[in-house]
């Protein structure tokens, strides 16, 4: 209390609270906060008092309690100037329209997930199924006398979403987590119903449903419905290749963009790919294998077990290597004429497999 200030001029806390729009609970809060501090604190009752200036910075404590900000934020406002508080109270208005917009999400993924439990149907996000599509496209097969490796494969199984397919010389895996989930189901489109389905979701964003009624597929987004008749094909079973890790004989991580830089480099058609202690060789078809030469790339590289030799199709690794994300690739071999995979460095599948070249094949 100032010199000039009385005992009549100071407010209770009950009149203050009145004044402030506070309860009078909500201002004991704040005042053991330190947000609003009393002019004055009776010592033999503990009453607090206010000073009529005060009102002011309560009923500007009581808005920012209406809107819902934190302790940090009303300190915030308390110390700030007039066009602070404004731009203040706009980045707030942004964080909670975010709030809202996630909460609209989850509530939408939740009433799909009721409405469908039990129904053959999955939600996934536009981004990942084109990325997915993306991946697997360029590992399905061309040839019209093998219809059976034209597809893309669609599993619903162990709470994911696969995405598979294979040319016989290789195969694309991809698993993503679905964001609402009915019951398990497989089914195969034509890959260049796949292509188009890809190119639709190009400009898309949010949620992709995913119907199947058994003999046809549905792809919807919003207003768009996009259907594929499932196609009857033998798909080959490739679960065999996706062997634990236990059989790896040699694993092999190095810089996704580095890789990718070398292999566009290499001008065969084939890669020549070596390793020693601590580097990933490449080298054009028909150079020896070795130290780095004229034709040849030397990576640096973090390398597990044996060293390995393989001759790989340098297209083939450079379509793997381009459906990893950019970080780390991990490239996988068991033996010298075994599948050769490629993969990101994460926790899900998202593998390619490639048969490599025979050195003693023409």
């Amino acid at each position: 209390m100032t010199q000039h200030d009385t005992p009549q001029d100071l407010l209770s806390i009950g009149a203050f609270s009145s004044l402030t729009g506070l309860s009078i609970s909500a201002t004991r809060f704040y005042c053991d906060r330190g947000l609003l501090q009393p002019a004055e604190i009776d010592r033999s009752t503990g009453y607090r008092k206010f000073h009529p200036t005060q009102v002011a910075a309560g009923q500007l404590v009581c808005s920012c309690r209406l809107m819902k900000m934190s302790l940090d934020q009303i300190a915030a406002m308390l110390k700030a100037d007039p066009a602070e508080r404004h731009v203040l109270i706009q980045h707030h208005l942004d964080e909670l329209e975010e709030d809202l917009a996630r909460i609209r999400d989850h509530a939408t993924i939740f009433d799909r997930a009721h409405e469908r439990a039990g129904g053959t149907s999955v939600s996934v996000t536009a981004k990942a199924l084109r990325t997915a599509l993306s991946h697997v496209l360029t590992t399905a097969g061309t040839d019209p006398a093998r219809p059976d490796f034209m597809v893309v494969r669609i599993e619903v199984r162990d709470a994911s979403l696969r995405l598979a397919a294979t040319d016989s010389h290789r195969l694309a895996v991809r698993d993503l987590v679905p964001q609402a989930l009915g019951a398990p189901f497989v089914c195969h489109i034509a890959a260049d119903t796949a292509a188009a389905w890809r190119d639709e979701l190009l400009a898309a964003d949010g949620l992709i449903d995913l119907e199947h009624d058994g003999s046809t597929i549905t792809m919807l987004h919003g207003e768009s419905r996009c259907d594929a008749v499932e196609v009857a094909v033998t798909f080959p079973d490739y679960e065999p290749v996706l062997s634990p890790p236990s059989t790896v004989s040699s694993s092999i991580v190095t810089n996704q963009a580095a890789l990718r830089s070398a292999l566009e480099h290499c001008q065969g058609t084939g890669v020549d790919v070596s390793t020693t202690e601590h580097e990933l060789l490449l080298a054009d078809t028909g150079t020896s294998h070795g130290p780095a030469q004229a034709g040849s790339h030397s990576l640096p590289a973090n390398i597990t077990g044996e060293r390995c030799r393989f001759r790989i199709n340098r297209d083939y690794m450079l379509d793997a290597v381009d459906s990893v994300d950019e970080g780390e690739v991990v490239i996988e071999t068991r033996s010298n004429d075994e599948a050769v995979v490629i993969r990101s460095a994460d926790d899900g599948v998202r593998a390619t497999m490639i048969m490599p070249i025979l050195e003693n094949a023409s």
